[in-house]
């Protein structure tokens, strides 16, 4: 059977060809739309967002408000605005969306020094611990809620605690007339510094007289000590055999003058009891993140773990071993740290400090230990690590550090239809291909008409010879 196409048929496929056309480019468009893996690449907070999109970056929400995509607030071309909401309201309001934690996900490291916690997000009743407040510093950590993705900041803010002046460390504090072992003492001349930090007009131990400042005389009668001890010749009351005698007797760890055996230096020495004065060992652990490869097919977390460890006390910590403990999935995925400072060595999960004999850090030292971890994609999660000190003698000290190892992941454009300019392109040459067909000549396709047509002028020709 011929085709045979009219105007008005020729007009009706073309029609149909250029609408077919373009709802095809249509839905080649839809399906090939841009992709990405990285939920950091979403609207930053106040911009734009699409319904159950992951609402990132701007300015960040702090806990208990979390990141949420509020579709009641459209703006421009997108579902909704990314605002900060409590989780207490997403649950009420969006529970298919909202945020599941219920408690922060992550714990900010406390600071270096001789700092105490004194405000968290929920409670700063502490006038003195407010933003802004002296002596203060603010510690936070970032975590993305479950369920959602969507991130917050959880802040806490700790204070420095300041220690009571003591008389007879060597400085002349706030309070005190004087210090016995500052030079100089602070006494005016012709007067003596007392073990209380007065000053005494010619006090003179072993007078005969127990003057003020003295707990004793040695050669008063009675010296004004207890039974059992004994006056020294500082005027001190000591029991049998005393303290500052450069004799190290039983029960003593230091003495005067430093002879062998002692366990630290007269310096660092309770010179009333021969003790060695207690340290105050602190540890910490920090780690930061940065992105090599950021926005390609394949980048990496590269986490920055940094240890501190600090003396506070007045005598001389002694640290036998430190011993970090990495997160399970660094053994499970193969990875091994570098960068290792002070000679840790690691091993089957473990970086170990070991100190033989003890490493000895003097009051009011910080020393500080580091290493780098190195995540691929293909492991990017949390990563929580934990560093315990053992010192020589005491119970051993903790610290936690932990981070989201995530870097943004981009999909590559690989076909024809990945880009707008390609999109477009494909359309206009459908179009092209309507326009020729439209102009073609109706009778173009009518084969079957034109052979029958010459096979009768064959016959008539024939006929017309034979005649």
């Amino acid at each position: 059977m011929a085709l045979k196409l009219t105007k008005n048929s020729t007009i009706i496929l073309t029609s149909i060809i250029l609408v077919l056309s373009i709802a095809l480019g249509f839905l080649v468009w839809r399906v090939n739309q841009k992709e990405t893996t990285a939920p950091t690449e979403s609207s930053a907070m106040g911009e734009g967002c699409n319904y159950g999109e992951f609402c990132t970056g701007g300015e960040p929400c702090y806990w208990p408000y979390v990141a949420y995509c509020d579709v009641s607030q459209p703006q421009g071309s997108y579902n909704g605005t990314c605002t900060c909401r409590t989780w207490e309201w997403q649950q009420a309001n969006d529970p298919t969306y909202a945020c599941k934690d219920n408690a922060p996900r992550c714990t900010p490291a406390a600071p270096g020094g001789n700092y105490e916690l004194c405000c968290t997000y929920n409670d700063c009743d502490d006038p003195a611990c407010q933003d802004g407040s002296p002596n203060t510093v603010e510690v936070v950590c970032n975590a993305r809620c479950t369920g959602c993705n969507n991130p917050y900041v959880y802040q806490t803010r700790y204070k420095l605690i300041e220690e009571a002046p003591a008389c007879g460390d060597g400085t002349k504090d706030p309070g005190e007339a004087c210090d016995p072992q500052a030079s100089p003492t602070g006494c005016a001349t012709g007067s003596t510094c007392t073990n209380e930090c007065i000053c005494d007009v010619n006090p003179f131990c072993g007078d005969g007289t127990k003057d003020p400042g003295e707990a004793c005389d040695p050669q008063a009668s009675p010296t004004g000590c207890t039974t059992g001890s004994t006056c020294t010749d500082n005027c001190i009351c000591n029991v049998d055999p005393y303290c500052g005698d450069s004799k190290l007797n039983t029960g003593e760890e230091c003495e005067n003058g430093d002879p062998s055996g002692v366990s630290c230096s007269w310096s660092t020495c309770d010179q009333t009891t021969c003790l060695c004065l207690p340290p105050g060992l602190n540890i910490s652990k920090a780690v930061s993140e940065s992105c090599i490869d950021e926005g390609t097919q394949n980048p990496s977390s590269q986490l920055i773990y940094t240890i501190t460890v600090t003396n506070t006390g007045e005598g001389i910590g002694k640290v036998r071993q430190i011993e970090d403990v990495l997160d399970s999935k660094i053994v499970t995925a193969g990875i091994v740290p570098s960068d290792i400072t002070g000679g840790g060595v690691y091993s089957s999960g473990k970086i170990l400090w070991s100190f033989t004999p003890s490493l000895e850090i003097p009051s009011g030292t910080t020393l500080t230990y580091s290493y780098k971890l190195v995540i691929l994609k293909d492991n990017f999660g949390t990563y929580d690590n934990t560093v315990t000190l053992t010192p020589e003698s005491g119970d051993t000290i903790q610290a936690t550090a932990n981070i989201e190892a995530d870097c943004i992941i981009t999909i590559p454009q690989t076909g024809i239809f990945d880009s707008t300019l390609g999109r477009i392109s494909v359309g206009f040459v459908l179009l092209l291909l309507g326009g020729f067909v439209y102009n073609l000549p109706s009778n173009i396709f009518d084969f079957s008409s034109r052979q029958n047509k010459f096979k009768y002028r064959v016959k008539f020709e024939s006929k017309l010879f034979k005649k």
